[in-house]
């Protein structure tokens, strides 16, 4: 629900003119709640055209731009996302996923994840790759510094306690942290196999 804002006569006010009421401010500006030091500096800076014509790559670096576009399109207008997640719920000792998506779908929409993900040999095109490059390319530009915290706040969010396990953890007690979940579900663990025994995953 977005917030709402009216004077004494009953006309909607925009956010900007809403702060500038209350702090007599002509030029003050509301800013969303949970705004990042990248997006107010963003919000702030004179929106210049990126200069496209300055840009310089070599060969390779237009390749793989071109395999994280290609990724991320497809990762976008896969049937998972435009289904949206699911519900989850959890009335029996087995918690139940339920989605619009096939498993085909969903199979899909996890190996391009992966790609976009993980940084090893095998990933030259990962979002983690592909800042450097862009950051090159655009160089001092309010949108590359905004991609910069963007990508910064990524990387610490995959060093923090996955959010929803707090609901059900006791502060202090989950010891494994968002990346370590993500690697955890796209590379499972296999235990080594007993003589006549299935293989488990831990």
């Amino acid at each position: 629900m977005s917030d709402y804002f009216e004077d004494e006569a009953g006309r909607e006010l925009t956010p900007d003119q809403t702060a500038q009421i209350l702090t007599g401010n002509p030029t003050a500006r509301m800013l969303p709640p949970g705004a990042k030091r990248h997006d107010i500096d963003f919000m702030l800076a004179e929106h210049t055209p990126i200069p496209l014509a300055e840009v310089s790559l070599t060969p390779d670096e237009i390749r793989l731009l071109g395999y994280f576009v290609r990724d991320l399109e497809e990762m976008v207008s896969s049937a998972f996302m435009q289904e949206g997640p699911g519900t989850f719920t959890s009335s029996g000792a087995i918690p139940k996923v339920t989605t619009a998506a096939t498993d085909d779908e969903i199979r899909s929409f996890v190996t391009i994840f992966r790609r976009l993900y993980m940084t090893g040999h095998n990933d030259p095109a990962s979002f983690v790759k592909i800042m450097p490059i862009f950051v090159k390319a655009v160089g001092d530009h309010p949108f590359c510094k905004w991609i910069a915290g963007m990508a910064e706040e990524y990387q610490n969010r995959l060093n923090t306690v996955p959010e929803d396990v707090r609901l059900f953890a006791q502060t202090g007690t989950c010891k494994f942290s968002t990346k370590r979940l993500i690697d955890v579900f796209l590379y499972p663990v296999r235990a080594p196999a007993k003589r006549g025994a299935a293989t488990a995953v831990q």
